[in-house]
């Protein structure tokens, strides 16, 4: 049994995920933001209801890279990945009594899966500091850490989010590579694991080589 996606793009059906959103998220997300983005709805397969969803962004701007002090936007990773292909999930959410099950995991492949096909090598992880589930859960991947500490929030904006963020940069082999359980804890799995230390192994023995 699976979540049945689509791709809204009515207004009505964009409200309703900006409520659910805010319901589960408690956050606000501009609706000219989620226009400018793709957004994905799981629809569950016996009762039809919207039960989980993200958005997708894979041009610049990105809503969360404004979450940062200006002068963490000039991280050299940051730039790099503005350059090469860096991708913006956003709005990720499911209903309470769907976490820890196949169908929550099924959401993980889902995001995995779209993230893989925009082709970009880097993708932005940016989540709420204090969240403890998602520091357990992103401390199993590797990432790279640009922003930590209070929001940046400009005059312009006027949103409720979270006052004290995480903003770090993940790359596609990490992506491709993690293991999803159905917990949603994203691991690299043993197999790759082994196959990246004997890598690694083999580059150094190289290197010795050629020194």
């Amino acid at each position: 049994m699976k979540l049945h996606y689509r791709i809204l793009t009515e207004a009505t059906d964009l409200m309703a995920f900006r409520a659910k959103v805010q319901k589960h998220l408690n956050g606000q997300v501009p609706l000219a933001y989620l226009q400018s983005s793709t957004v994905w709805a799981g629809f569950h397969p016996h009762t039809q209801e919207m039960v989980a969803g993200f958005s997708i962004k894979n041009d610049t701007p990105h809503r969360t890279t404004t979450f940062i002090p200006p002068e963490a936007r000039g991280e050299t990773l940051l730039r790099k990945a503005e350059q090469v292909g860096l991708t913006e999930i956003n709005c990720f959410w499911v209903e309470p009594d769907l976490r820890g099950t196949k169908l929550s995991a099924n959401h993980w492949f889902k995001v995995r899966r779209e993230y893989l096909k925009s082709g970009n090598p880097y993708m932005i992880l940016c989540w709420d500091k204090s969240n403890e589930k998602l520091n357990k859960m992103y401390s199993h991947i590797r990432f790279h850490l640009v922003y930590s500490g209070q929001r940046f929030q400009s005059q312009a904006q006027n949103e409720q989010t979270h006052t004290a963020i995480n903003y770090a940069l993940v790359t596609r082999f990490t992506m491709l590579t993690a293991h999803i359980n159905p917990g949603g804890f994203m691991i690299m799995s043993n197999r790759f694991k082994k196959k990246l230390k004997n890598l690694m192994k083999s580059t150094t023995v190289a290197d010795n080589k050629a020194a």
